[in-house]
């Protein structure tokens, strides 16, 4: 997962949306979201490669996990894959003890940027690069690329805007608005792009919502519905070389 927003608490009929895409080398296998066969009650995509996910979620619990990458210079080998961050928090039995413990095993990762906790509004922030422990999120609009939250990369300030509109828009037609808007292409100027190390070429290849390469993009793209019945709605759409490949829906009701 490489770019992420998120509205707590912003309407009362869907106190939780999420828009996110995960971009990702297209070798590496993955499966599209489903009920997780090893971990009853765990719904989300898959890699294949570390076992882990980019964004799950316990439907028991309504725990969710995201993660992305801490973009700084060229990428170091780690000890353990980040996405098993995802899998390890939404099996967790308490949120806050995991995080304690992942804040004193932050080395083991590359590094993230990860959100986990329970919906739609005991959320927290953690990341491996700024040395500060997690962080709740407030009610509002978050947005989350490959620095910290809400660090005002073009593709952050262009979606936050964008799916606020859409947010505080009672006539949206939501699920398709959010999937449109994560399909947005339009790279930034490359006056107004971050220096993370990579070179400027890089910089303006990664700067869209929507990242199209020969090897590497956005594979899938995921909305998250919480309504006021407690209904959760998920959605992913796959693609292939950028093209859609495949749509799953999958909802369920909390308990109470």
């Amino acid at each position: 997962m490489c770019f992420a927003l998120i509205a707590i608490r912003q309407r009362s009929d869907y106190p939780f949306i999420l828009a996110a895409n995960r971009d990702e080398y297209f070798h590496r296998p993955a499966l599209p979201l489903h009920a997780w066969e090893d971990f009853p009650g765990i719904i989300g995509g898959r890699d294949v490669e570390s076992a882990g996910s980019w964004l799950a979620l316990n439907g028991e619990y309504a725990r969710l996990a995201l993660v992305t990458n801490h973009r700084s210079g060229v990428p170091q080998a780690a000890e353990r894959s980040r996405g098993l961050l995802v899998r390890d928090m939404v099996t967790a039995a308490d949120t806050q003890a995991s995080l304690q413990v992942l804040a004193n095993e932050r080395h083991r990762y590359g590094g993230f940027n990860l959100i986990t906790g329970t919906l739609p509004d005991r959320l927290y922030y953690f990341s491996n690069r700024n040395g500060q422990a997690a962080t709740p999120l407030q009610p509002g609009v978050h947005a989350l690329s490959n620095a910290f939250l809400d660090t005002p990369w073009p593709k952050v300030r262009r979606g936050k805007q964008h799916f606020t509109d859409l947010v505080h828009d009672p006539a949206m037609l939501l699920v398709e608005d959010l999937f449109a808007l994560l399909a947005d292409t339009i790279p930034a100027a490359d006056a107004d792009l971050p220096d993370t190390g990579i070179g400027l070429e890089k910089e303006r290849w990664l700067s869209p919502v929507f990242i199209s390469g020969e090897h590497y993009g956005t594979r899938c793209s995921t909305v998250i519905l919480l309504d006021a019945t407690g209904r959760v709605s998920l959605l992913e759409r796959t693609f292939q070389l950028g093209q859609p490949a495949k749509d799953v829906a999958i909802s369920f009701m909390l308990l109470s």
